[in-house]
């Protein structure tokens, strides 16, 4: 994957650190928590590893904190109705990149959200190099902005989407995503993760434990 980020700059490395100081919790703690090994958090602390929404959501719910706290380092939970946030569209802000995928998840100031928004960039071109299906709590709909993406489901036949074209599914089904055209393959993708339900997912059948 390239060079750490500097864990001052890494909003995941600042997060992380600040909850487990706060909460008096070591890293064995949160790995009871979440289901995450402590070498995986020990390297995303230290800026040297970034998580998967899948493992972004394990670590929100079983850390009982909104998914936003890992984007921005003073995120605003606004309870009142009639919240709103732009997205100015910083390139650098609330971006993780992945084996599998980039991920700059949008308007990342406002906590407690019910969808979470992000523009992604599948990498992977076969599903020998993307692994095992991913599962997790909600639901998602992906919009193909750029290039040709294939939808692989252990329930339905593989389709593949060209730009304009989208997919909205159930999380807990296990999926996979793949980059089936020459270039890019970009998607905007929306996924339902209310805060309450977040450490459910953590218990879904066929969830294994999150490890390096």
């Amino acid at each position: 994957m390239g060079a750490a980020i500097g864990t001052e700059t890494n909003p995941l490395a600042v997060a992380l650190r600040a909850l487990r100081k706060t909460n008096g919790w070591s890293l064995a703690d949160v790995a009871r928590k979440t289901g995450i090994s402590t070498s995986a958090l020990s390297k995303a602390e230290n800026g040297r590893l970034s998580l998967t929404y899948d493992k972004l959501a394990a670590l929100a719910g079983g850390l009982s904190v909104d998914i936003a706290t890992f984007f921005e380092k003073t995120p605003v939970d606004r309870a009142f109705a009639g919240r709103r946030s732009i997205d100015l569209g910083d390139p650098r802000s609330g971006v993780i990149d992945t084996p599998n995928y980039t991920y700059h998840y949008l308007n990342t100031e406002i906590l407690n959200k019910k969808m979470v928004p992000l523009i992604v960039e599948h990498k992977a071109r076969s599903r020998k190099e993307f692994g095992d299906f991913v599962y997790h709590e909600g639901e998602e709909f992906l919009y193909v902005l750029k290039g040709r993406l294939e939808v692989q489901t252990e329930l339905y036949e593989s389709s593949v989407l060209e730009e304009g074209q989208s997919v909205y599914l159930d999380s807990a089904m296990g999926h996979a995503y793949i980059n089936a055209g020459e270039g890019v393959c970009r998607t905007l993708a929306v996924v339902s993760a209310p805060a309450e339900t977040l450490e459910r997912a953590l218990d879904l059948p066929n969830r294994k434990n999150l490890s390096d």
